[in-house]
Formats: C-alpha cells, structure tokens, sequence
C-alpha cells in the first residue's frame, strides 16, 4: 500500500495562508479544492503534497515558523477521525498509544514513538527515510499538536520541561516562546516534545469510555477499508476526484506520489489501465445516477462525471451503454437492466 495522508491539511492550509493574507500557490488551490469535495475520511492524497506545500509555503511567505503558526491557528479536530482521540483517554500515555496504533490512517508517512528515561517522557515525532529531508515545517507543526492536545487533556497551563527541533534555528523565537513556554533548542538529532513521566499518567478528568469505543471502533473500519491493491487504490481516488476534474493521469499519479508512467507500468501489470478504470468509474457513476434519481437533469450528471457540458456527457452514454439519457431513464423506470 502507498503511504497516504488524510487531505484536510490542504484545506486548512490553504484556509490559514488566505486569512492572513499570505499567497496561495496554484497547486496548493487546486489540491485543497479537491480536498474541500472529498466526503470519505479515509479518501487519501501523498503525504509528500502536504510536506511540500508546507515547506513550500513557508519559503514562499518568508515565514520559517508558518507550521507552528497555522499548527495553533487550526481546529484541532479537523483531520478526521484521529483528531477526536485526545481528553476522553484515560491518560495522555493511552492516547499517545491510540494515536500511534492509528497514525497510518490520518498519514502513512508519519510515526510517534514514547521513550521513558528515568523520570521524563519523551514523545518523539518521525517521518518515512524519503521525507525526512523536508520534513521539517511538518514535523514542527504536529510537535505543537502534540503540545496542543496535552493541555487540552491535561489543563490550558500546561507545558513540556523542553522541546527540541531537529533544523536549525532562525531569527525569530517569538512564536516558538508564545506558545511552548519552556526551553526550545534547535539542530537537535530529532523532534521531541519532553514532558514529565508523571504527566502521561495523570488521570484525565475527560475520560469517556464509551466515546473512546466509538472511536476506535470508527478507526478501525477505516483501517480496514483502504484497498491494498494499486488497481483498487486508483479506482478509489479516481471516484474522489471525478467531480472536481481531477480524475487525470497526472494528478493520481501525484497523489500517489509516482511517476504517471509508473503508475501505469503497475496497472499494466495488473491487465488493465489508467483509462480503463476511469471508464469503469464514470459507468458506475452513471448508473447509479440513473437508478436513484432518473428525473434529473442531465447536466448534473455531466458535471458528477467531471464533464462541463451535456453534449460531452451525451457522446460518453452512447458510447458506454449505445443509447441515449433518455432511453436510458426510460429503461430504468421500466424496470429494466442497463446493459
């Protein structure tokens, strides 16, 4: 399985850049465009966009602390599922541990681990060998996550003994003070958040068992339901993005962090093709379009189909299923099979 992320960061950043009237990068636009009409939590993009569009942005903006800003700027419970994990744990160790049990739903190319030496707990933050070298904007924005997170579970005063960067420090400390209130030192091996090892044990005043259940029980599903297969993954992202016009070659292939050409030197390997599943995604739209709702006007069915005219959607009915809309919605309010 490629490495996925949940794509609501795009949104959200490209939402932060634009309410603090910093520029937004064309790709940037159209992958949280794409993000904004995705419905299904576990539909995924590369975690590569999002590490890029972070750096990215934070060259473009002249702001080498943008991820520990947007990182306090955005809701919290905004990336699906795993973001509700947090006060109805027990403790800040278990939800450490339900995050990293978890982690590959919300972002398959980041890991948190927990050591415990001697009295202190160190959460340690880590992406995928092929990342690590821009990662830094990133993996500095979910070190104020976890910050953010602890003093929701734990109280708004709390903080760490200490936090260390694993890039090189820049001029400007103030936001990095503003919030973490203790130490911070920078060009360190790792990102790590430092606490007390008594803190992750504290009893959280939160704790809701029967939330809790419902949670993991939700994360599981979603474990369970990402494809394994390439053909299978592609048809999933093709269906997530045929509305928007983004069901290209391209842009899966980017999403799924290769090459167009690789990703269809695999789908070869599997006797099929990028045009061929993207064939068998607008049938399948197309007729349940016409089994749910016959009576709507064919235009809406071209733009479902990520067409921008009726004509173009008329052409692809006859040469799918060798008849018209309209003897199509007469088939089905028959009763009849369309084939």
């Amino acid at each position: 399985m490629a490495s996925t992320a949940h794509p609501g960061a795009l949104f959200h950043l490209e939402s932060f850049l634009r309410s603090e009237g910093l520029p937004v990068s064309k790709t940037l636009a159209r992958h949280a465009r794409a993000a904004s009409l995705t419905d299904n939590a576990i539909d995924a993009v590369s975690p590569s966009l999002i590490i890029q569009a972070l750096e990215d942005s934070a060259t473009t903006t002249g702001r080498p602390d943008l991820a520990v800003a947007f990182s306090q700027w955005v809701n919290i419970r905004g990336f699906g599922p795993l973001s509700l994990l947090g006060e109805q744990c027990p403790t800040l160790r278990y939800a450490i541990e339900a995050r990293r049990r978890y982690m590959h739903v919300v972002n398959g190319a980041y890991s948190m681990d927990l050591e415990l030496i001697e009295d202190e707990a160190h959460i340690l933050h880590t992406v995928l060998p092929s990342f690590r070298e821009r990662a830094g904007q990133f993996l500095a924005g979910v070190m104020v996550f976890t910050v953010r997170l602890a003093r929701r579970a734990l109280g708004p005063g709390w903080s760490p003994l200490r936090v260390e960067f694993g890039y090189e420090r820049h001029a400007d400390l103030r936001s990095y003070d503003r919030f973490f209130h203790c130490p911070v030192s920078f060009g360190a091996e790792r990102f790590a958040v430092v606490c007390p090892r008594a803190d992750i044990d504290r009893p959280l005043p939160g704790h809701d068992p029967d939330m809790l259940a419902f949670v993991e029980g939700h994360l599981q599903k979603l474990a369970h339901e990402w494809p394994s297969s390439l053909e299978a993954q592609v048809e999933r992202l093709i269906a997530a993005n045929l509305e928007a016009g983004l069901a290209t070659l391209d842009h899966i292939a980017e999403i799924l962090a290769m090459s167009p050409r690789t990703l269809q030197r695999g789908l070869d390997a599997s006797e099929t093709s990028f045009a061929d599943i993207l064939a068998l995604v607008r049938r399948k739209v197309a007729v349940s379009f016409f089994q749910e709702a016959p009576r709507r006007p064919i235009i809406v069915l071209a733009h479902l189909l990520g067409y921008s005219d009726a004509s173009t959607v008329s052409r692809f009915l006859a040469s799918t299923f060798g008849m018209s809309g309209r003897e199509l919605r007469r088939r089905v309010m028959a009763g009849l099979p369309l084939s």
